[in-house]
């Protein structure tokens, strides 16, 4: 989804912790290493959240890795 962040840009639409399943969908503007999107799906996936030390300018405080696939569903 096209978001604005720094800079018009990608990004994901999200929901973690205790907003699943009910909860607000909320913009997530990092990359996701190893995590291959595909338009047209919605994913459950599991990731490792790692603090970047020292954190680099303009990026995120935290890196996220793709760790696995729980569900992807076809959506419209």
């Amino acid at each position: 989804m096209e978001c604005q962040g720094f800079i018009l840009q990608e990004c994901y639409l999200i929901k973690e912790g205790d907003a699943i399943p009910n909860g607000e969908w909320t913009y997530f503007y990092e990359d996701i290493a190893g995590f291959e999107y595909t338009p047209g799906f919605r994913y459950t996936i599991e990731v490792v959240k790692t603090e970047r030390n020292p954190v680099p300018q303009d990026i995120g405080r935290c890196q996220y890795s793709f760790l696995s696939l729980i569900a992807k569903e076809a959506v419209d």
